[in-house]
């Protein structure tokens, strides 16, 4: 078992045989079928068409943050709208006209076709549609079977990793390769977080040759099958992606960070040593470190000092742990790390950092999350959009708030 941050990094998810076998998940997730959408939704070249009713395509609508300049399609909503007598009749042939009218309108590079609950309930044959339609109006036309009673969101991702992996990477080839060619895998590009990292992927040497499936074109996820080294990012989510691939491509894959200056620097080390390059290519990626390093330092003694903040943290996935070797660069100290939508390897990293005692609380309801900031003396609470509105309450304006969760609950 490994016990430092840089060892988890590079060992990523080799942890055991069994390790992913199981999709585990602990609550707070939402359906499979908004799973399925998060993962494809970023393809922003290809029209997302929900097959039921319209308030599912409510849903998608910018709905994660997801920045793309690759297309605009990730920020409309399409929808065949199932009715009443949909569900008695059958819309299959109203499936058909939806995607006919999407390709017309809209000459997409590729339809993505979601099963929702009542779609899926009323036995509509989507697979079916959609292989008539790509023969007949000559486009990829994807059928994506994530109803949302299949499961939780976990479910949804790996499911639409295995819609890529049937449907989209191997059917295309690159105008040419390189010897640095990566894969990244389980990065949705939220808020547009690689505007940052590609650009030192890029001093380093270090080529993307796909995104999945932040940033991304369909196209070259088609292609994914020839890059030298898949690196994930989350594992949670897309780790069938490159077990699969491993398989079927022997392609090998590292699990990385790029959360906080460290777990960068660890992230270009580990890249380097698996592509296995020329000493050259190793000696350039250290100095690209070093020069980043420093010159983030420089610009980090022109701020406050964060140094003995103390910080609470309620994320999941991947951030869980490393959001706090992120807050540890910084100087703050982790005095709280909810774990609800962690798994279990999650926690094993989150010990690793933080050490045997590290403070891991399930319980992160809104109620408990002001509690544990006010009994840790937190100074600042790190957490996902669904708890934006304990602001007032963490400012001591809960009470002048009239739609306040919490009346009466101050720290």
């Amino acid at each position: 078992m490994p016990k430092t941050l840089d060892e988890l990094t590079a060992v990523g998810c080799h942890g055991g045989e069994d390790r992913h076998k199981v999709c585990r998940s602990r609550g707070g997730e939402s359906c499979a079928f908004d799973g399925a959408m998060i993962v494809l939704a970023p393809i922003a070249d290809a029209v997302h068409l929900v097959h039921g009713p319209t308030g599912c395509t409510a849903n998608t609508w910018e709905g994660r943050g997801s920045v793309s300049c690759k297309g605009h399609f990730h920020r409309m909503g399409f929808s065949t709208g199932m009715k009443e007598l949909d569900i008695v009749f059958g819309a299959e042939g109203k499936l058909y006209e939806a995607i006919r009218r999407c390709r017309d309108e809209f000459k997409p590079a590729a339809i993505f076709v979601y099963a929702t609950c009542v779609s899926g309930l009323t036995g509509e044959d989507i697979e079916s549609v959609c292989k008539k339609a790509s023969n007949e109006l000559q486009l990829r036309v994807i059928p994506v079977m994530a109803p949302g009673f299949a499961g939780p969101k976990n479910l949804g991702n790996r499911i639409a990793g295995e819609v890529l992996l049937d449907y989209v990477i191997g059917s295309g080839e690159p105008e040419h390769l390189t010897p640095y060619d990566i894969n990244l895998i389980g990065e949705y590009n939220i808020a547009g977080d690689m505007e940052f990292v590609e650009p030192v992927f890029e001093e380093a040497g270090i080529r993307i040759l796909s995104r999945i499936t932040g940033n991304a074109e369909f196209n070259e996820i088609t292609f994914a099958h020839r890059a030298r080294l898949n690196v994930v990012v989350c594992s949670r989510a897309l780790i069938n992606i490159a077990l699969e691939m491993e398989r079927r491509y022997n392609i090998p894959y590292v699990e990385v960070s790029f959360y906080g200056k460290s777990s960068m620097s660890v992230a270009l080390r580990t890249i380097a040593a698996a592509l296995d390059s020329c000493p050259e290519f190793i000696t350039n990626v250290q100095e690209v470190i070093s020069r980043r390093e420093t010159a983030l330092n420089r610009a980090l003694q022109t701020l406050p000092s964060l140094a003995g903040k103390r910080a609470v943290l309620y994320t999941g996935g991947v951030k869980s742990w490393s959001l706090i070797s992120a807050l540890i660069d910084l100087g703050l100290e982790v005095v709280a790390v909810g774990t609800k939508k962690s798994t279990y390897e999650d926690e094993i990293k989150m010990k690793a950092i933080l050490g045997p005692d590290a403070p891991l609380y399930e319980d992160v309801s809104p109620k408990s999350l002001l509690r544990l900031i006010k009994e840790k003396k937190g100074d600042i609470l790190v957490a996902g959009g669904r708890n934006f509105y304990l602001a007032p309450c963490l400012l001591g304006r809960c009470n002048r708030h009239r739609r306040c969760a919490f009346p009466g609950l101050r720290l």
